[in-house]
């Protein structure tokens, strides 16, 4: 009898914990549930707000987008500079500086910068531009008239004649094609290093007829000659075929630098010096100008 209640009291006490173990499993699947619910409503409200903002930024796009649209062009607002867009044939070019005037014949360069005079867009309402370089004026003669425009900025040129009370945005390069024949002005010093004058040209002429404004270009060629200055020799007495000319116009002086296998010719002024190209040199100094 004894052993009989001793089981029995087993057996209930096996039941009484059974059923606290369903009731904690319980729970905890219940808090699990409601954890995993809170996650998924904390992402469900995150997706929701990108997507308003993602909505948002679409909205405004389309509405820049369609305000952009309906803006005239530059060529539509100011009808009278359309035909700079068109690359007209230059025929003459005229630079008037402080000191008098230059003037640009060369068909190859004219052809090479008619681009510069393109205008990009205007100069927003309100005060003019201060100046950032000497003034200086350029009389543009083309196939389809003449036009003159004063240079304001590196950038930014007037038309004062056509819209006295307006400014454009130009190629960067514009006032470069002033600096390479323009008299020098009096506070640049007359005596410069060679490299100087390079590195500050406005012009770079490849060869016969290829003309760049390029700054970048001919940063890098005056970099790399400044290499080879301590490489002077005497003038060789066969320096083999003419691999590549450059000249570097800088306020109406012309520095040349000729490039042959293995020397390099550089004439500034009356200076004539003589220089050693090691291996690589040439191709290094052609990558530069052959670069994309």
């Amino acid at each position: 009898m004894r052993r009989q209640w001793i089981m029995a009291v087993m057996l209930i006490g096996l039941l009484i914990s059974g059923c606290t173990y369903e009731r904690e499993v319980s729970v905890t699947n219940e808090s699990l549930l409601e954890t995993e619910s809170t996650r998924l409503r904390a992402q469900l409200e995150q997706l929701q707000a990108e997507l308003r903002a993602s909505e948002k930024n679409a909205a405004a796009w389309k509405a820049k987008l369609e305000a952009n649209q309906a803006t005239p062009s530059v060529t539509e607002q100011y009808p009278k500079l359309a035909f700079l867009a068109s690359l007209p044939e230059m025929e003459k070019i005229e630079i008037r500086d402080e000191l008098g005037s230059v003037f640009i014949t060369d068909s190859d360069v004219l052809s090479s910068v008619s681009h510069l005079f393109a205008v990009q867009s205007t100069i927003q309402p309100g005060s003019p531009p201060m100046p950032d370089v000497e003034p200086v004026e350029l009389v543009l003669t083309t196939d389809q008239g003449v036009v003159r425009a004063r240079i304001i900025q590196r950038n930014i040129i007037q038309f004062e004649e056509m819209y006295p009370n307006e400014y454009y945005v130009a190629n960067s390069d514009v006032y470069l094609l002033a600096k390479a024949f323009m008299h020098r002005p009096q506070y640049v010093p007359a005596e410069q290093s060679t490299t100087l004058k390079m590195i500050d040209s406005g012009l770079m002429r490849v060869d016969a007829d290829v003309y760049l404004t390029h700054p970048g270009r001919m940063l890098a060629m005056a970099k790399a000659f400044f290499y080879l200055e301590n490489k002077a020799v005497e003038k060789p007495v066969d320096p083999a075929m003419l691999e590549m000319a450059l000249t570097f116009y800088y306020y109406g002086e012309e520095i040349k630098l000729h490039l042959y296998r293995n020397h390099a010719q550089l004439l500034d002024g009356e200076q004539e010096i003589w220089f050693e190209l090691q291996e690589g040199d040439l191709a290094s100094m052609k990558s530069i100008i052959n670069a994309g």
